[in-house]
């Protein structure tokens, strides 16, 4: 991984989720920590549900790896990528983790599988 590809700025968030006493339940995210990313589409699809087009992307996050912000990286995490930085000049991108980080040998960079789901 070349060091200037890392052109994104990668906020990790952790989910909490809390019940109210009428049994609702709210989630709630705290930012855990920002590391340097980069950003490669894998997939991406278009579908119809419920008379309603939806689409998903699948994104590869290549990350620093920072033991004390994304060593712990699961599924009940988040990563908000500043839009300023990207071609199309959009707002910032939520990126939902369906596969943890993947560590390389050297313990210097985390790959992450995320997706973005447009509704």
């Amino acid at each position: 991984m070349k060091f200037g590809r890392l052109r994104h700025v990668a906020a990790i968030q952790s989910a909490a989720d809390t019940t109210a006493s009428d049994g609702s339940t709210t989630t709630a995210y705290t930012t855990v920590g920002s590391v340097r990313a980069d950003l490669v589409i894998a997939t991406g699809r278009e579908f119809t549900e419920e008379r309603e087009t939806a689409g998903e992307t699948v994104y590869k996050v290549h990350m620093r790896h920072e033991p004390a912000i994304n060593g712990g990286l699961t599924r009940k995490h988040r990563i908000l990528i500043d839009g300023d930085t990207l071609d199309s000049g959009a707002a910032d991108i939520t990126l939902d983790v369906i596969e943890p980080g993947f560590v390389d040998h050297r313990r210097r960079m985390v790959t992450a599988l995320c997706v973005r789901r447009d509704r």
